[in-house]
């Protein structure tokens, strides 16, 4: 079932360029407007062409194209040396900017009608939003979700791998919030999404700051710059919102500087409003001691005085203990109980492919996507303090991502093998479970192998998924763990090990924390 919604019809041009900032309309008139594009290549007729500058191309040197497939007006940064043949043509400072406003105006600014917090950082964010996403359900309220793992309108969940779309999809997915009575919509946001203006103008209620590390350096430059794109979200916030910081992170006290919104801090140190403290790590999960630090007044007239709660939370990973934090301090902001929380967090049953443990018996399965260094390091850092007797990886090369990114998976693995007691590495391509742009280049292939053999570590290389999971479950014995890690390439490797198995598959793809709620 699509979770699109119905255009309710054209809309006139200077109806849509109202609120764009900076605006200049230099010719034509008022032609109706049937949609918006950026893409020259699928816009259909009655079309507002918006001219994007890439990082590849330029959208300014396809508006011939654009005529001649019958967009009535154009948006452009940079006027062209002939004026083309266009029944309107604006110029904007910012073509990004101007999308995002152009978006929701054209679906009637559907986030107005929502109470909306977004989750930035360079790990977590996807599962601290769905934290809060169990959490608001907990209480009530019909969500929607926006992120990495899918799109979730009411009941209605997508499948995705974008952790942030762009405007026009994001505000048609807000569109549907709306039609289908949604209340609050989660999402995530990312530094990309920040700089290129995705998610300018919505009105977030509240905005959680997880963690800055040195991650996306080659898009944004510098760490500096990083910083600068996250800190948006939160110069962005209105007074009356809220900024829930982390507080053992250098960055959550800039950001708790430079915002004018309401703050909330959080962490493992003195100063923080949720503190948490008595942090216990079990096979079976996480549970700590949380102290409210001083009185609270938050969303809906709720005030709570200094108090302390006992939270247990069947993740694995202490960086789990940052998560649920952001996320009840995000709850809390919105006017959500106490009480409401901690059930919640008791109940919450995981995010998919986030140190998910996908099958117990005589051996363990973790799966995990260990997207960043960060996230490798979070990862082997809880393998390391479960009880089992060795380890076998399969790990799918990741395609397209150069020998670098490759080798940093590699040196992790190889960092951590002792302490890890890892017997064995087999590596897959997924030929067949990746997209063209995936698939894994030889020297990729050879970066990372040649980082594991030099190491004196057993490596098999497999190129297709189904024989490297075989593979992987012939190896374990009773008592081991069998650890798939990797992004796309790996998704459909639980799914594979249990029908190898012959245990029942995970729920249709549906995420597993959305199965519990929706």
């Amino acid at each position: 079932m699509s979770l699109e919604t119905k255009v309710k019809g054209a809309m006139p041009l200077r109806a849509l360029l109202a609120r764009v900032p900076g605006v200049k309309l230099l010719a034509g008139d008022n032609p109706a407007i049937a949609g918006i594009s950026t893409d020259s290549r699928t816009l259909q007729p009655g079309e507002l062409f918006v001219a994007i500058k890439g990082e590849r191309h330029d959208g300014h040197a396809f508006i011939p194209q654009v005529l001649e497939r019958g967009a009535p007006a154009l948006v452009v940064e940079d006027l062209p040396a002939l004026l083309p043949r266009a029944k309107a043509l604006a110029q904007v400072e910012n073509s990004r900017l101007a999308l995002a406003h152009l978006a929701a105006a054209f679906y009637g600014h559907p986030a107005r009608s929502l109470i909306c917090a977004g989750v930035t950082g360079s790990t977590g964010k996807t599962t601290t939003t769905f934290l809060l996403n169990a959490i608001l359900e907990e209480a009530g309220c019909k969500t929607g979700l926006v992120g990495t793992v899918c799109q979730k309108v009411g009941e209605l969940v997508s499948p995705t791998d974008v952790t942030t779309p762009e405007p026009l999809t994001l505000h048609r997915l807000f569109a549907a919030m709306k039609e289908r009575g949604v209340s609050h919509a989660v999402m995530e946001v990312s530094s990309h999404s920040l700089c290129q203006e995705r998610v300018a103008g919505i009105p977030y209620a509240v905005a959680v700051f997880t963690n800055l590390s040195r991650e996306h350096l080659n898009y944004h430059g510098s760490l500096t710059r990083y910083l600068a794109s996250k800190a948006r979200l939160f110069t962005s916030l209105a007074p009356d919102a809220w900024a829930v910081l982390n507080l053992d992170e250098p960055a959550g006290n800039y950001l708790a500087r430079v915002t004018g919104a309401r703050i909330i801090t959080y962490g493992t140190r003195d100063g923080a409003h949720l503190r948490a403290g008595r942090i216990r790590s079990r096979e079976q999960g996480l549970s700590f001691q949380l102290t409210l630090t001083r009185p609270l007044a938050t969303g809906g007239g709720m005030f709570l005085p200094p108090q302390q709660w006992e939270v247990e939370l069947g993740l694995l990973g202490w960086h789990n203990v940052f998560n649920a934090l952001g996320a009840i301090g995000a709850a809390l902001a919105l006017g959500i109980e106490p009480d409401i929380i901690l059930r919640a967090l008791h109940k919450f049953p995981g995010v998919p492919r986030r140190l998910e443990v996908v099958y117990r018996g005589a051996f363990t399965i973790i799966d995990d996507f260990g997207h960043n260094e960060a996230s490798l390091k979070a990862l082997f850092r809880t393998i390391a303090g479960l009880e089992y007797r060795q380890l076998v990886i399969v790990n799918y090369l990741k395609g397209s991502r150069g020998v670098e990114a490759n080798e940093i998976t590699a040196r992790h693995i190889v960092r951590a093998a002792r302490k890890v007691r890892l017997a064995r590495v087999i590596t897959t391509r997924s030929d067949s479970h990746v997209s063209r742009k995936n698939i894994v280049q030889d020297e990729e292939e050879a970066a990372f192998t040649a980082i594991i053999a030099a190491a004196g570590l057993p490596i098999v290389n497999t190129r297709e998924l189904p024989e490297a999971i075989a593979l992987g479950l012939k190896s374990v014995g009773p008592g081991d763990l069998l650890l798939l890690l990797g992004p796309s390439g790996m998704d459909a490797g639980a799914d594979l090990a249990l029908r190898f198995l012959r245990q029942p598959p995970r729920a249709q793809g549906i995420p597993a924390a959305l199965v519990a709620s929706g």
